[in-house]
């Protein structure tokens, strides 16, 4: 890490959003295996169960996101107030939004998983937190840059680079 302009600069593969230390919520403390932290919630205990099962690069990648556990809504840091729709799928639906901070915009890609039994839950988180390690970790001009992953009660979102 190395400090630019006062912050910490996590390079261009992730980078924190204000949110994490600002004090709006409480950052949670991670566990001997630095995973996302059970506290107690059936979102948490999924997570962190399906982490355990990740390539040990992709965790080694998410690590950063996952340990924050849960407190965090796409609206603390991003603005979706002017949201446009991207596209749609049986899976998601993708969304450009402005990262309130910066004012960048980025593809946030929203996953419901309202009304979905416990396994369709894990396997929703599994390939989500796949998608977003592989994004992590491959540096290609192909794949989309990773930037955030927050997880709310009934929805994942994926926050990756928007290509105009």
């Amino acid at each position: 890490r190395v400090k630019k302009g006062g912050r910490v600069d996590y390079g261009p593969r992730h980078i924190p959003s204000p949110a994490f230390n600002d004090g709006t919520f409480q950052v949670a403390r991670s566990d001997s295996s630095g995973l996302f932290r059970d506290d107690g919630s059936e979102l948490a205990t999924v997570v962190r169960g399906v982490a355990r099962e990740l390539d040990p690069n992709i965790r080694q990648a998410l690590k950063s996101i996952l340990k924050y556990g849960r407190g965090r809504v796409l609206s603390d840091d991003y603005d979706e107030t002017e949201a446009t729709q991207l596209g749609k799928g049986a899976f998601s639906v993708v969304w450009v939004v402005k990262h309130r901070r910066t004012g960048v915009l980025y593809a946030a890609k929203v996953v419901t998983m309202k009304g979905q039994t416990n396994q369709q839950k894990r396997d929703t988180i599994r390939a989500m937190l796949c998608e977003a390690g592989v994004s992590a970790v491959t540096k290609h001009p192909a794949i989309v840059v990773f930037h955030d992953l927050i997880f709310e009660d009934h929805r994942i979102v994926l926050v990756q680079e928007y290509c105009h």
